[in-house]
């Protein structure tokens, strides 16, 4: 039978165990400050070394035990331990389109150079997408899904 070694205070599974002898290990003991539960119900039979870790927690109900969290909406949720659900990170959210928008502006720097072989009016198109590009951040600050960001159009 598989163990999982989760959090006292919070279910969450940090690790699973399998030992050739289950006596060996008590129902609630501790290990490494993490307690012993065992999977009775053999909910990861076929998930050991999976994705576990990441989509169940210990719940304390002897009936239950184990529960499956909703699917994370986005790389830019984390789980939250105390309500049992996915919290927007918009920092991590802010950094991420922040480090795009620098690229995007870095790989445009060379428009903005005294040789640069673009006309003045091309210059121009470039100067105002690239201010664009630095008022992004503040224009979708209350942006939840990259992928509905729509960026400025780069001059041709």
């Amino acid at each position: 039978m598989i163990a999982a070694l989760v959090d006292p205070t919070t279910g969450q599974i940090h690790a699973f165990t399998m030992p050739a002898n289950e006596s060996d290990i008590l129902e609630g003991s501790m290990q490494g400050g993490l307690q012993v539960r065992w999977d009775t119900q053999n909910v990861f039979i076929d998930d050991l070394a999976g994705h576990a870790t990441d989509s169940y927690y210990y719940d304390g109900n002897p009936e239950t035990r184990f529960i499956e969290m909703a699917t994370k909406p986005s790389v830019h949720h984390v789980y939250n331990w105390t309500s049992y659900a996915w919290d927007f990170d918009s920092a991590d959210f802010s950094t991420r389109m922040r480090a795009d928008r620098d690229l995007k502006l870095g790989m445009s720097d060379w428009t903005q150079n005294a040789d640069s072989p673009l006309t003045d009016a091309k210059k121009a198109e470039w100067v105002t997408y690239r201010q664009s590009l630095r008022n992004f951040p503040a224009v979708n600050a209350s942006a939840t899904d990259y992928d509905a960001l729509v960026w400025p159009t780069q001059p041709s």
